[in-house]
């Protein structure tokens, strides 16, 4: 047993044997709002919007991973991810449980690694957000095409399962001429970078039920009721280019 400590990694506990792998780690972010308002919810405050422990980890073969993510900020604490990922090649790898959808590069891009703390409004109104299912990914010709196509619920977390007999179906598909580029807003932080593009076209299509809170008249305590039923057929590209310590990048939907 080896018991490791880094900034990326958190803490990590390894056999010697391969046979398993743990990190512990977290993903912490405060907050502070300066208002000279009188509006008493535009006041100046102190917040922690964020405070996610993860563990992640592998077992039997460094292929068969998993990880774990719950969100403890908010006014209830709730599961953002839990993940199991096979990858005995690069060309092929499944992954099920309840994580991000493969739908733009920036939803996909680890939150320490994005250039502004916080996604674009445009990205959040077409963005499927997370989800449970399954999906299948991989790399070709050494990252030269990436793939991943996943079929999900279709509506979103914390739901314990469908909400109906609907599902939503989603694909990813990646070219990077010049080699495979990471998930990374902020690479000029490692110093300069030699050329890279990367062009992405994504889509997703399905229905959900749309829910929203009210009072049960039975029992007098908020539940979800459905209210209707949304159509989702969205299409989206989006574009890298790195090149010495200059990072473009520029999403449509």
């Amino acid at each position: 047993m080896r018991l490791f400590a880094s900034v990326d990694d958190g803490l990590r506990v390894e056999a010697g044997d391969e046979l398993f792998s743990l990190k512990l780690g977290a993903l912490l972010l405060f907050r502070y709002g300066a208002s000279s308002t009188v509006i008493d919810s535009r006041r100046s405050t102190f917040e922690v919007p964020v405070a996610r422990p993860h563990l992640r980890g592998y077992v039997l073969a460094p292929w068969i991973e998993f990880f774990v993510q719950p969100e403890l900020a908010g006014p209830r604490p709730r599961l953002l991810d839990l993940v199991l990922r096979i990858q005995p090649i690069p060309e092929i790898g499944l992954q099920g449980g309840q994580f991000p959808t493969p739908f733009t590069r920036a939803y996909l891009t680890p939150v320490p690694k994005l250039l502004f703390p916080g996604f674009s409004v445009a990205n959040t109104a077409f963005r499927a957000g997370r989800d449970t299912g399954i999906e299948m990914f991989g790399k070709f010709f050494e990252g030269l095409v990436e793939y991943r196509v996943g079929i999900f619920n279709g509506n979103h977390i914390g739901q314990g399962g469908n909400d109906d007999d609907l599902l939503l179906y989603m694909g990813r598909l990646m070219f990077n001429p010049f080699g495979w580029v990471a998930y990374d807003e902020t690479p000029g932080l490692a110093g300069p970078q030699p050329f890279q593009l990367s062009v992405g076209i994504n889509g997703y299509v399905g229905e959900s039920q749309q829910t929203e809170m009210m009072v049960d008249p039975a029992t007098g305590l908020p539940a979800p009721a459905a209210i209707g039923t949304q159509h989702r057929n969205v299409a989206g590209l989006d574009l890298a280019m790195r090149w010495g310590l200059v990072t473009l990048q520029a999403e449509g939907y």
